[in-house]
């Protein structure tokens, strides 16, 4: 950074801008700080930069708490960690262990790791060093006394990683760039640095975790001696994890694994099958799954091990006639199954006094859940009940159910 770019985000991360921040995104003023005695004049430059602060804020409370001072780029919010991902990858390295964290990019990962770790940061950009070790700093120091309450070291150095990947040894974590040139890839031999080049840490390291985008592609050379993992909350894949010598989770083998807001893991482990039988019939449960079930090609295997038939081809829901448990499966059961038809529906939800109802679909191109789920709502109804559409073939159909306490359960998750 020049030495005025320095000096404006040095104002940024400041007391006195971030109470401004907490102010203007609608946070709680920061506790350890005295209230806001004035503001910036309102057509200044820096109060400026703590309107789009505020901004960037706000778009990422769904993935952080919203209590928590971060400072973002919009680039390197885009490419952070969620903060519940972050945590459950501290939690995978045994305590106490230094963590080298190499693309450290905005901090997360590495203030994440810092919990239980002592942790070196690296990234070669001078912009997210700074507010890595700013982040780190708003996280566990005192802004009035400076007094930390870090339990471990924690140091930043702006370096290019891979110059330096020769020196790493014991655990890391790896955050490649998957934005070479400003556009996303999944290439892992377009990645900053490469699959390739990370080869090294696999071989000189006691166990490490890449982050890969969900639907990239490793070769043999990694899936023979790595586990992966897919990582997500219950609406989103977030990220794929390349992983050695990871006690909880040991190679080889493929994981879903799914995170909620208390802090529960589930884990579903298998294989990749080719072979597996389709049904056309929906059963007395019609099942939805985790979006990491999905991305890591493991529906077949789950819905084997569960006694469920994929319902038309394995891109599409799973039905059984047996009500399903796992933490991992979402279950509804069937009240009606009809072909799809908007005015046909409209009957056989006043006919079962539905007043509210959630529109979910695979496939059926065409057609909107969320016009649907508006356009469908009756009046005279007083019954909650989900709407699932689904493709057998060409045809498309609608299946009417209702929520079990299983998935309530899972829904949370």
């Amino acid at each position: 950074m020049t030495p005025s770019e320095n000096e404006l985000w040095q104002k940024i991360t400041s007391p006195a801008c971030e109470q401004i921040i907490r102010q203007l995104a609608g946070q709680k003023l920061h506790p350890s700080l005295p209230p806001l005695s004035k503001t910036l004049p309102k057509n200044s430059l820096l109060y400026a930069w703590c309107q789009q602060q505020a901004f960037w804020r706000k778009r990422s409370w769904p993935r952080f708490p919203q209590a928590a001072t971060w400072f973002w780029t919009e680039t390197l919010l885009q490419q952070a960690s969620d903060w519940q991902t972050a945590l459950y990858k501290a939690s995978l390295i045994p305590a106490g262990e230094l963590v080298h964290d190499l693309c450290c990019g905005i901090g997360v990962d590495a203030i994440a790791l810092s919990q239980q770790h002592p942790v070196i940061a690296i990234d070669r950009d001078p912009l997210a060093s700074y507010l890595t070790a700013a982040n780190h700093f708003w996280h566990t120091t005192d802004p009035i006394t400076s007094q930390s309450s870090a339990k471990y070291a924690f140091d930043v150095r702006c370096a290019d990683v891979t110059q330096i990947l020769d020196d790493v040894s014991g655990w890391v974590h790896v955050d490649p760039d998957r934005r070479p040139g400003d556009k996303r890839t999944t290439s892992v031999d377009l990645m900053e640095p490469s699959l390739e080049a990370l080869l090294v840490l696999r071989e000189a390291t006691t166990g490490g975790i890449i982050k890969l985008a969900p639907a990239s592609d490793v070769s043999e050379d990694w899936t023979d001696a790595c586990s992966r993992a897919w990582v997500g909350d219950r609406r989103h894949c977030r990220q794929q994890l390349l992983l050695w010598g990871i006690p909880d989770l040991p190679a080889p083998n493929r994981y879903a694994i799914s995170l909620n807001s208390m802090g529960t893991v589930a884990t579903y482990s298998g294989q990749v099958l080719d072979d597996f039988d389709t049904t056309t019939e929906v059963g007395s449960y019609i099942c939805d799954f985790h979006p990491s079930v999905r991305a890591s090609q493991l529906t077949a295997s789950l819905a084997q091990d569960l006694g469920l038939s994929p319902l038309g081809d394995i891109t599409g829901y799973l039905t059984t006639d047996s009500q399903p448990h796992h933490p991992l499966v979402v279950p509804y059961r069937v009240l009606a199954t009809i072909a799809w038809d908007e005015k046909k529906v409209k009957r056989l939800l006043r006919e079962y006094e539905v007043g509210s109802i959630v529109v979910k679909k695979r496939g059926c191109r065409g057609l909107d859940p969320n016009r649907l789920q508006n356009s469908l709502i009756s009046k005279s109804g007083d019954k909650n009940s989900v709407l699932l559409l689904a493709e057998i073939g060409r045809k498309q159909i609608a299946i009417l159910a209702e929520g079990t306490i299983a998935e309530t359960v899972a829904d949370e998750s």
